[in-house]
């Protein structure tokens, strides 16, 4: 038999109705009963008669005694017996007569007149007395191990009655009294009663024992991250110790986590241990106002009058071993003039405590441990609540900006019939034939008589792509664009879509379709607040006559901070669905509306410390398309939407509970032709104006936006040319500007790319077009910067030479990009190319920046078309 294992920690909760007896109703409105707790009568003996007669200490021990071994006793009686004990005056508490519990290992469990006592040992030579009175023959150690073996074994005593023990003639005046041994009904473990007996220091032993070595320590809890780090390591410390099987387990846990020069206990960092009911088992700093009693229906926030721990229990059960943090206004013990009103923030979690009883089971249950801080350093500033509310806001509008843009972009376009996929603006019909488009593209242009003359009609469309690969501008620069996984996802999308024909014969149609996006925005004054966020979207919808309803999902992510006396990280991730429709109300304009509603969580990193906390977004937007007539050769197209956000998010985690709302309008009209030139080339003019209008809590004001763009081709010359502009005209937030400048020269004089080739790019600012700008745009804060400092002019040279080979161009290269802020980039790599349909490159750089190291990459990059 396993003596340890069977008298274990579990007296934790063992020994715990082993203070209980009757109480007179006059005390019981004193000490708060649970539902169904009975009050108990007035005992035979008080502790008062028993003071002023010793004699009668017997009868006093056994009449709590017979209160406590009742063995319907439940925790909710023993919590209400418990506080009666020690309520001084009462019929278990006068004067030196009062109640001891010990362990059967010689150690304090309850102390009535000082809880924080618990868990120490008594000298040995006093406890050899008490135990002399009990029966047990004390004359070696080998004979008390027998003895106490022996009442484990048993369950019993061999006083049952107990007897005196007087421990004075060898020492210790003063350590008398009456004890009197039981079996505790809760947990079926020996025990040991003492009335009359006063203990004071001189009466306990030198307690030696392994406190750990936890590498965050109370004194080195300062903010949220140490003291999560602090309770999950003690937790560790409690379930390593409870598995030993050393019989004080239970009492050397919490002698080490009150001793105030240990790891366990600085100033008014302290643990707490708790059922879910709120029975809380140990108490670092204020064990006689809580150990042993469920407070949960009295301890309140001094501040706010809530009840602190329903919010403990639930946040703890809520999070389980995870763990989370929870603020009230509660006593700092250190501070005897703070008068209850100073915010405490505690991380509290679960862990499965698994207790062996004496009789081979064991005793399970989920226990809550936490401690805490006062005054949360962690908590995060004004300044930057009030950022993180403006990125929030902007992050919403991003959000909502580009599920309406890819949601309108499928609702303003016919549904195609079969499949087609468009990644990085590249669109590919998945299930087009190519030998029938060449011969219905050769049929324009008279390829079938070509055939019958014995002239193979592809060489001819082959010779056409190459053309058209010299008349465009895919060349050495700009046959390929770098990616980044935003830009990739931005534009991209694939559809699918029933049969035509049977769509058509019953006048409906299903649709599977995706999409992605990526945006940037920027913003917020001094805060100086920006951000990126990338979308995909996956949606499903049906078309009947005039009307198109169905549903989307996105998944959205953002990344980004702000400046506010120093650099702050957020970033943040919403799960969103939007229903959607849209009337055709003829063949020209059509309308649509977009709900949306998502859930997500926030991440604030602020000088080292994380907060996080959920979001949640609620949208709706609705719109129009028209298509114009042409308009002296120019194809003219009209658009415009509204969209309003709300989003939330909740108080936690030292971030304040946060709430934004956003608005905007837009508006934009689109002209653009292409002439061919008598000389030979193409000439294609284009010019734009957008306007936008924002509003609620960032960025409110109407902006105007215009751009054009002139470019010029010429393939007998071999010269291409482009220069472009776009500029914000105006703005009613005076610090939201945006604007750019950029273009192209290229000289290849080489057929279809062969030979030598020459390009110097210049740029200034932002070069994307106008209303491509506008329409990629999710924040009127980038519509202009105007700081000349912000413009960063920058060049790329590059020089190449086409030759043909393996069936295709190969062009070796070598490149330079400088920027007037002293960045600079060298490349040298070569680019393969078979007709429109493959094409790889492998290129090696390295990337020299300000006040920072050189970086070096090799990318090879690859891409086929069918």
């Amino acid at each position: 038999m396993n003596f340890p294992r069977r008298i274990l920690l579990a007296v934790c909760i063992l020994a715990l109705a082993g203070v209980l007896a009757a109480a007179p109703a006059a005390f019981a409105q004193e000490c708060p009963r649970g539902p169904g707790v009975p009050e108990l009568p007035t005992p035979s003996v008080t502790a008062a008669e028993a003071d002023a007669d010793p004699s009668k200490l017997k009868d006093f021990a056994l009449a709590a005694l017979s209160a406590t071994t009742a063995p319907s006793r439940n925790i909710d009686e023993a919590s209400y017996i418990a506080c009666l004990f020690r309520l001084r005056g009462g019929p278990f508490f006068s004067g030196s007569t009062y109640t001891v519990t010990l362990t059967l290992d010689g150690r304090v469990w309850i102390n009535t007149n000082d809880m924080s006592t618990g868990g120490r040992p008594l000298n040995p030579v006093i406890y050899g007395a008490i135990l002399h009175g009990l029966g047990i023959d004390v004359t070696s150690p080998a004979a008390i191990q027998a003895g106490l073996g022996s009442v484990a074994a048993t369950g019993s005593f061999p006083n049952p009655e107990g007897g005196a023990f007087n421990a004075g003639p060898f020492g210790f005046p003063g350590a008398s009294g009456y004890a009197v041994g039981y079996i505790a009904p809760l947990t079926r473990a020996p025990s040991i009663l003492l009335v009359g007996f006063d203990i004071r220091q001189s009466h306990l032993a030198p307690d030696t024992i392994n406190p750990g070595t936890p590498s965050i320590t109370a004194a080195d809890v300062t903010d949220r991250a140490t003291l999560k780090q602090f309770v999950d390591e003690a937790a560790d410390f409690v379930k390593t110790l409870s598995a030993s099987g050393d019989i004080s387990a239970a009492s050397k846990i919490r002698v080490a986590f009150r001793d105030p020069t240990g790891p366990w206990r600085h100033g008014p960092t302290y643990l707490f241990i708790m059922q879910r009911t709120g029975y809380t088992l140990f108490h670092g700093a204020f064990p006689d106002r809580f150990e042993l009693q469920i407070p949960t229906n009295t301890l309140r926030d001094e501040r706010t009058g809530e009840l602190i721990l329903p919010q403990i229990i639930q946040t703890a059960t809520a999070a389980g071993e995870g763990g989370d943090y929870v603020e009230y206004y509660f006593d700092n013990p250190d501070d005897p003039t703070d008068d209850f009103n100073t915010l405490k923030v505690s991380y509290v979690r679960e862990y499965a405590a698994r207790v062996p009883l004496p009789d081979g089971t064991f005793y399970e249950d989920r226990l809550i441990i936490g401690a805490g801080i006062y005054g949360d350093e962690g908590a995060v500033s004004e300044g930057s609540v009030a950022a993180a509310r403006g990125w929030l806001a902007r992050f919403g509008r991003a959000v909502g900006s580009q599920a309406v843009d890819m949601i309108s972009g499928r609702l303003n376009a016919p549904a195609p019939g079969g499949a087609k996929m468009t990644l990085g603006g590249q669109t590919v019909k998945l299930d087009a034939d190519p030998d029938s488009y060449l011969t219905k593209e050769g049929a324009d242009f008279g390829f079938a008589s070509l055939a019958h003359q014995g002239i193979d009609p592809r060489s001819i469309a082959r010779a056409r792509t190459a053309n058209r690969l010299t008349m465009r501008e895919e060349d050495s620069t700009s046959s390929y664009r770098e990616m980044t996984m935003g830009q990739l996802l931005s534009g991209a999308s694939f559809h699918l879509a029933s049969a035509k024909g049977a769509a058509e014969a019953a006048g409906s149609q299903w649709s599977i379709w995706g999409r992605g996006a990526s945006s940037s925005f920027e913003g917020g004054g001094d805060a100086a607040i920006e951000g990126d966020v990338t979308t995909a979207m996956l949606g499903v919808d049906y078309e009947k006559g005039k009307l198109l309803a169905g549903v989307a999902l996105s998944r959205s992510s953002g990344d980004g901070g702000f400046e506010n006396g120093g650099r702050s990280e957020l970033e943040a991730t919403l799960t969103s669905v939007h229903p959607y429709f849209r009337y055709a109300a003829s063949e020209r304009l059509s309308l649509w509306g977009i709900l949306g509603m998502g859930q997500g969580d926030m991440t604030l990193d602020e000088s080292d410390q994380k907060h996080e906390t959920d979001i949640d977004m609620r949208m709706g937007a609705f719109g129009i398309r028209g298509a114009l007539a042409k308009m002296g050769g120019f194809d003219l197209a009209v658009k415009s939407d509204v969209l309003l956000t709300q989003m939330d998010s909740d108080a936690k985690d030292g971030l304040e509970a946060v709430s934004a709302e956003s608005s905007r309008l837009r508006v934009m009209l689109e002209a653009s032709r292409e002439v061919a030139m008598e000389g030979g080339g193409t000439f294609q003019p284009s010019v734009e104006a957008g306007l936008r209008h924002d509003g609620g809590d960032v960025d409110e004001g109407l902006g105007v936006e215009v751009g054009g763009s002139i470019r010029f081709t010429n393939p007998g010359m071999g010269l291409t040319f482009e220069v472009n502009a776009r500029g914000l005209i105006t703005h009613e937030e005076s610090d939201v500007s945006d604007w750019g400048i950029g273009g192209m020269i290229r000289i290849a004089r080489g057929k279809a790319g062969r030979g030598l080739a020459f390009t110097v790019q210049p740029a200034v600012g932002e070069t994307a077009s106008g209303a491509a700008r506008l329409w990629g745009l999710r924040e009127a804060s980038r519509l202009a910067r105007e700081e000349i400092e912000d413009l960063d002019p920058r060049v790329r040279a590059e020089v190449g030479y086409g030759l043909d080979a393996w069936g295709g161009l190969l062009t070796p290269y070598t490149s330079l990009s400088v920027s007037d802020s002293g960045n600079g980039t060298y490349r040298v790599g070569s680019r393969f190319r078979m007709g429109e349909r493959l094409s790889m490159s492998l290129e090696g750089d390295v990337r020299e920046r300000v006040n920072a190291d050189p970086v070096h990459g090799v990318a090879l990059r690859g891409s086929l078309r069918w």
